[in-house]
């Protein structure tokens, strides 16, 4: 092997290494982010499940969650792990008075 082919093969090495480096990085990342946005689920946040349901928190314990479905307001528990992100549309009107305050907010 020439100096040329040994060059060339670490690079590709250490391009290798930094790519694995960056998609691992990210993943841990977003892994984190998850976790604690599952952490400080409250009552009354609108959540999608990995599943894809999708309702509105009526209680929360340590590891599990009560949410209720929509439309029909079927209650079920879910593990905490289970919640995908918070939905912040209000879809359902829930939050009249909540969105008309910070309507009122912003014309002031």
């Amino acid at each position: 092997m020439d100096i040329k082919e040994i060059i060339v093969t670490a690079l590709l090495v250490v391009l290798i290494l930094f790519l694995f480096y960056i998609t691992n990085w990210q993943q841990k990342r977003k892994a984190k982010e998850v976790k604690k946005m599952q952490e400080e689920l409250k009552v009354g946040d609108n959540i999608v499940t990995f599943g894809g349901l999708s309702g509105k928190i009526v209680d929360v314990d340590d590891d599990e969650i009560i949410v209720e479905l929509r439309p029909d307001k079927t209650k079920v528990a879910i593990e905490k792990w289970a919640v995908s992100y918070i939905d912040y549309r209000d879809i359902y009107g829930d939050n009249k008075e909540e969105n008309h305050a910070n309507d009122q907010k912003k014309d002031n």
